[in-house]
């Protein structure tokens, strides 16, 4: 995930009442400290991978966020705290990594593979997806899919997910 981090004002340690104004990941990271901390007050009872995807399922990926967004540099997206703390469904992996990485493939030859994740519904109703997959940039000849196509959580329910890649040759 990505956060505010440019030109932010902060208090300028030393300087009696003048502030800091600094950018960089010294920036970024107490806004995603402060979001995780919020989330867990929320559910206390959450695991730390429950937490992360909780923040990286909410991130908001759209252009007018971040200019230039690519998942590679910016991650799920800009963190959302509200979303993050109130979010009825999160989406975990069974490898704990919760995304998807199907590494570096060597070209040469047609590939495939599948990799799982799970849609956890924390919430009292159903919940329904419709799953698409897509790529940011030019897919070089890649498609991905993702099945099932539309999926029904029921309530304190989990629904697995997968997601595959094909490369022709």
């Amino acid at each position: 995930v990505t956060a505010p981090g440019v030109s932010i004002v902060a208090a300028g340690m030393g300087t009696g009442n003048d502030v800091l104004v600094d950018s960089g990941t010294s920036m970024s990271a107490p806004h995603v400290a402060g979001v995780a901390a919020l989330v867990i007050a929320s559910h206390p009872n959450w695991s730390v991978n429950e937490v992360k995807a909780a923040i990286m399922s909410t991130a908001d990926d759209s252009a007018a966020k971040i200019i230039g967004y690519d998942p590679r540099g910016a991650g799920s997206g800009v963190v959302q705290a509200q979303l993050a703390t109130g979010t009825a469904a999160i989406a975990l992996t069974r490898d704990h990594l919760d995304s998807l990485a199907f590494g570096q493939v060597a070209a040469g030859g047609t590939y495939q593979a599948t990799k799982q994740f799970v849609i956890e519904n924390k919430s009292s109703k159903a919940i329904t997806y419709k799953l698409a997959a897509a790529f940011v940039g030019s897919p070089a000849g890649a498609t991905i899919s993702a099945s099932p196509s539309k999926v029904t959580v029921g309530a304190h329910q989990s629904g697995d997910v997968s997601v595959t890649l094909r490369l022709s040759s």
